[in-house]
């Protein structure tokens, strides 16, 4: 008999006698997880008897039925034989996952002295790892990015192994990436006139594990300004052009965020001297006109 504690199998023994000349006796002996009833003897042609285990602890059990007739020696001895499994462990969501990682959870053993077999599969359910721990969760490292795994876990107590628990399907993160931005192009503007412009765009980006960071550099970057270092994914960036000089002025900006691929994008803007304002001219019979502006 295989099952697990609390839960009675029931067996039949088929038991024939040929040639005999008294009943046969029956008696069971050894564990009390074992029962016959009542039963202490067959008629001579045999019958039937109906065992039933009854386990109450895990482990192994063993008990014997011995059957005996008058003129009848050796007499017959039937070995029986119970393992009791301990009871499998429900599984729990995996916590913590990363791209690299993730900890496996599942519920604790009633068992005294439980120990836990986690297993670890690839996507196409082959066994990576197996390891035998005393605690209910299990941290998984060194994992491959956006990649399916499952794990399982067995109960072990005194040697014995329950049937594994369902499989949990765990899936690590991504890699973070940030979102392009297009390369952005300030006005004309006049440095003696309204001598600063402004552009505001978003930056953004998927599975991120953490704030963006934006440095502006470059030949003319001190001609530019941006509202502030660190931004939420999904925020709004201002680009200010202040210049200081005239000419075509251009700088990057570079985006980083933790593991993700560096995002770099171009800003240009150009500065210029207003034109002149024609004022007026006199004639000069002697010399000419003179034009003033």
């Amino acid at each position: 008999f295989t099952g697990v504690a609390g839960q009675a199998q029931n067996a039949e023994i088929t038991v024939t006698g040929a040639g005999l000349i008294d009943v046969i006796h029956v008696l069971k002996s050894g564990s009390a997880d074992f029962s016959i009833g009542d039963v202490t003897e067959l008629n001579a042609e045999g019958g039937v008897l109906n065992v039933t285990y009854t386990p109450s602890t895990v482990g192994v059990q063993t008990a014997s039925i011995k059957l005996s007739s008058k003129l009848v020696n050796p007499a017959v001895t039937i070995t029986l034989t119970g393992t009791v499994l301990p009871q499998t462990v429900s599984t729990a969501e995996a916590t913590d996952i990363t791209m690299s990682s993730f900890t496996a959870n599942w519920n604790a053993s009633e068992a005294n002295g439980a120990q836990y077999e986690v297993t670890l599969y690839n996507a196409d359910n082959a066994k990576i790892l197996s390891e035998v721990i005393s605690s209910t969760s299990k941290s998984f490292s060194n994992l491959d990015a956006a990649t399916t795994y499952f794990y399982d876990v067995a109960v072990i107590v005194e040697g014995i192994k329950s049937v594994t628990s369902e499989k949990v399907s765990v899936t690590t993160n991504s890699f973070p990436v940030i979102s392009e931005v297009a390369d952005v192009t300030f006005d004309q503007i006049i440095l003696d006139g309204v001598n600063y412009d402004a552009k505001t765009i978003t930056v953004n980006g998927t599975n991120l594990l953490g704030d963006i960071s934006a440095v502006i550099s470059g030949e003319n970057a001190d001609q530019f300004s941006i509202d502030k270092e660190q931004y939420a994914g999904g925020e709004n960036m201002t680009i200010k052009y202040n210049p200081t000089s005239v000419g075509v002025h251009k700088a990057t900006v570079t985006l980083s965020s933790t593991f993700a691929q560096d995002v770099v994008f171009n800003v240009t803007a150009i500065a210029t001297l207003s034109k002149p304002e024609f004022i007026g001219y006199n004639i000069d019979s002697d010399k000419g006109y003179t034009v003033t502006w």
